[in-house]
């Protein structure tokens, strides 16, 4: 798969984690796995809604809430604001990229270590 493939599902994983509220940090892994299964029958689409809470759950827990923030902007809000966040957050482009490698490189990892419980 393309890197742009990858980003495109990437942001329709993280839309519907957004939509389906697990982004509140109180959530117990209980509480996620009610909510995924109550909306989601392919077990491909919630392995992928469960990565990206344990990416975000894992992120907070390393104390990286500002590369969240990044992510969840880039993904969920406005296509070109990773040129504005740069400029607001007085960052070079390149290491706003960076930083959205290292998210979608965990994300991945997550995902594929679901993948080999199977």
């Amino acid at each position: 798969m393309r890197k742009t493939e990858q980003r495109k599902k990437l942001a329709r994983v993280f839309a519907k984690y957004y939509r389906l509220g697990l982004c509140d940090a109180r959530l117990s892994v209980f509480e996620v796995c009610r909510r995924i299964s109550g909306c989601q029958r392919d077990i491909s689409h919630a392995n992928d809604l469960f990565a990206a809470w344990a990416t975000v759950k894992k992120l907070r827990e390393c104390d990286r809430a500002e590369d969240i923030e990044l992510f969840l902007t880039v993904y969920l809000g406005k296509r070109n604001s990773v040129t504005s966040l740069a400029i607001k957050k007085n960052y070079d482009e390149r290491t706003l990229y960076r930083r959205l490698d290292y998210v979608e490189s965990q994300y991945k990892m997550i995902r594929n270590s679901i993948e080999a419980k199977k």
